[in-house]
């Protein structure tokens, strides 16, 4: 599996209602067990760098999709602007 691949796959199930019910709940277990608010905060803290890592690289990649299909039609077009293909194909290869 590729990084990519889990990248969306973990944001779609942190973006689910259950996970989005399941944290306090999960938080609020940690804290009437007696597990601290600092290792509370440092395990939120790791949690949400990394989330937001994957949410990004799942964004990206939603992007270069989109920029992909908006190519392809504006080369489809018969009268298109020559200049403007010309950049969007040299900010491709710059990638």
């Amino acid at each position: 599996m590729k990084f990519r691949d889990l990248a969306c796959r973990v944001s779609a199930a942190f973006a689910s209602p259950i996970a989005v019910i399941g944290f306090p709940v999960a938080c609020t277990m940690w804290l009437s067990i007696g597990l601290g608010v600092d290792r509370l905060t440092l395990a939120l803290s790791i949690l949400a760098i990394t989330t937001t890592q994957l949410v990004l690289v799942g964004q990206e990649r939603a992007a270069a999709k989109q920029d992909a299909k908006i190519n392809e039609l504006i080369h489809a077009v018969p009268d298109a602007d020559d200049d403007l293909l010309r950049r969007l194909d040299e900010a491709d290869k710059k990638r």
